[in-house]
């Protein structure tokens, strides 16, 4: 855990692996709200890089949408219908691991920031390789668009500003001020 001052207070950031699990036991504890806030959040499953959270994240989440229990019997047997080698013990962990909602929205940030963290190191190593093999001006356009794309990713446009583009679109559209969006004939 990385250790951070405030004050003499002294507290431990979870490392991705830990938010990683603190994440899988909240939606454990909370299917539905974890459902909710991790879609509000934009985060994907496939952003958990450990494969035990992230089949039990997503069987957790498929039993959630078909409106069935989310028992920890019924997600161990459906975990063990994946072919995931798990123990009943283990599945039992994970529930006492940190049941506390609130923090849900934290360990989403720290994993999804780790995961684009991840894909742009594969980025970097493939741009590496791909020095030797292209045109050095191919390869930095494939890198930027590429580094671009992860950025994108790790800072989505809010809700909030969305509505107010459009607001603002339809505005334009009404008064009249909208030459962007139309279809320029020449005459």
């Amino acid at each position: 855990m990385k250790h951070n001052h405030i004050g003499n207070m002294e507290l431990e950031l979870p490392k991705a692996l830990e938010a990683e699990r603190g994440l899988c036991s909240i939606v454990l504890n909370y299917p539905e709200p974890s459902m909710l806030v991790c879609s509000e959040k934009g985060f994907q499953t496939s952003d958990i890089y450990d494969p035990q959270c992230r089949m039990i994240v997503e069987t957790v989440f498929q039993i959630c949408a078909s409106n069935k229990s989310t028992d920890i019997r019924v997600v161990y047997e459906r975990v063990r219908e994946a072919n995931l080698d798990i123990e009943f013990f283990e599945l039992s962990e994970l529930y006492t691991v940190c049941a506390i909602a609130s923090t849900l929205p934290d360990f989403i940030d720290i994993v999804k920031t780790t995961a684009k963290r991840r894909a742009s190191m594969i980025v970097l190593h493939q741009a590496s390789s791909d020095i030797v093999s292209k045109p050095l001006e191919e390869t930095i356009c494939g890198l930027i668009g590429n580094l671009e794309a992860i950025n994108n990713e790790l800072i989505p446009q809010k809700a909030s500003d969305m509505k107010t583009l459009l607001m603002e679109a339809t505005q334009r559209y009404e008064t009249g001020d909208d030459q962007s969006m139309r279809i320029k004939t020449g005459t």
